[in-house]
């Protein structure tokens, strides 16, 4: 990207709508700032434009792709919505998507407190509502983390609340594919028949849907277990397929492992619980990604034992530790304090075999998800039914109704374009 079309403070872009949007700073990338509206310094919004590694001369390839995607799903509510788009110019500067903007993300969110069982149904029911948009359509979203699912209504101070005011939606749409083969997800959040088959389908979603999941319950523990995971030196991992596109081609590594999960983080309000979950625990921070590849690959391969499992009859798998006993990862989950009905639907979620995995719809409807939606828990912890299910609908129906372009921050934002006013 050209100097002269980086994003600067005080740089006022116009919309194909014809409002002005005054930039105000960047948001973790030079690519990515907040904006207010240029008349009103009220309304905040993302100001999105291509990254410096996407090429100019091919007319910004994966923005593109990005800008196409947004405008697919530019009516589904559990995706973060594009509010407009600034047109290149013809002085060679790129396109702009703007963006509505959410509080924080689930990964900020996990970092200032363990969220309350409800909380977390809450956010990944609706996360789960943005991957059947996007699997109905035939595509895999590809890159879900906590990163990319975007929250506001959170509130860091209280450990009870019920879920019912948080609005969850799905960010980032940059890789949004149709199944294909290759290399994709997270490293921890990475589905086996990716790490093993290159096989990229809708079913690889559920499984980094099941692992955050899992991570969440996790941190809401005390009781960290600590791993010692040691990958044998011929878990390497086998090239992938010949047509798979540039992008999604990794290297091979004949690397070994050994690591050890990091212990618990405390909270800011005093809770101790753990920063680190399922196959995100075998990493230090100090090795190779090839080792952190290493370790996630020998552990999925002796936690369900694919040596046994028709799917993975034909691949490359890490040998057979005997002494790693097969389900060793749902024993761990019930030592940290994970409660046996939710080690039991995650089970259920993340089976190994992509073809037997539940669908996003079928995980929609399960019993799991369907009780927080039935019972509102009250302060001093009891229970009551909620009347119908007419009333939770209409519950449901309110939250997607709140305002799309969130105005939090009016005065911080007011303060940074000195426009604050008495």
């Amino acid at each position: 990207m050209s100097q002269s079309h980086q994003l600067h403070a005080g740089q006022t872009l116009t919309g194909d709508s014809n409002k002005d949007y005054l930039l105000v700073a960047p948001l973790g990338q030079p690519n990515v700032w907040t904006a207010v509206d240029s008349e009103t310094q009220s309304s905040v919004f993302i100001i999105k434009q291509p990254a410096s590694d996407d090429s100019a001369a091919a007319s910004w390839p994966n923005f593109q792709q990005e800008m196409v995607m947004q405008e697919l799903f530019k009516d589904d509510p559990a995706i973060r919505q594009k509010v407009d788009q600034i047109p290149p110019s013809k002085y060679g500067e790129p396109p702009r998507i703007v963006l509505e903007i959410l509080e924080g993300t689930v990964w900020d969110a996990r970092a200032k407190r363990p969220l309350s069982v409800r909380e977390i149904k809450s956010i990944m029911r609706d996360t789960l509502e943005g991957l059947v948009c996007v699997h109905e359509k035939g595509l895999v979203y590809a890159d879900l983390k906590m990163e990319n699912i975007l929250v506001s209504g959170f509130n860091p101070l209280s450990e009870d609340k019920d879920g019912d005011t948080l609005v969850t939606k799905l960010g980032d749409l940059g890789i949004v594919m149709p199944p294909t083969q290759g290399v994709v997800q997270p490293l921890t959040y990475r589905a086996p028949e990716v790490y093993f088959k290159h096989s990229i389908t809708p079913a690889a979603d559920i499984w980094s849907w099941g692992l955050l999941v899992c991570h969440l319950l996790e941190a809401r523990s005390n009781m960290p277990a600590p791993v010692l995971v040691s990958a044998p030196a011929n878990t390497h991992l086998a090239p992938p397929p010949s047509n798979a596109p540039p992008s999604l081609q990794t290297s091979n590594s004949t690397d070994s492992a050994t690591s050890i999960s990091n212990p618990p983080t405390p909270s800011p309000n005093g809770t101790n619980f753990t920063d680190r979950g399922l196959y995100d625990d075998l990493y230090s921070g100090h090795g190779l990604r090839s080792q952190q590849e290493q370790s996630i690959r020998y552990a999925l391969a002796n936690d369900y034992d694919l040596t046994s499992i028709p799917y993975y009859a034909d691949c490359t798998l890490p040998a057979r530790d005997r002494e790693h006993p097969t389900g060793r990862q749902w024993h761990f989950l019930k030592e940290k304090g994970v409660q046996e009905d939710d080690v039991a639907f995650l089970k259920w979620v993340m089976d190994p075999d992509p073809t037997s995995r539940p669908t996003a719809q079928e995980v929609l409807e399960s019993a799991w998800l369907k009780e927080s939606e039935k019972e509102v828990v009250k302060e001093k912890g009891d229970v009551e039914t909620v009347k119908n299910e007419e009333e939770a609908e209409t519950s449901k129906s309110h939250k997607r109704r709140l305002s799309t372009y969130l105005d939090y921050g009016v005065g911080a934002v007011r303060r940074a374009v000195g426009v604050e006013r008495g």
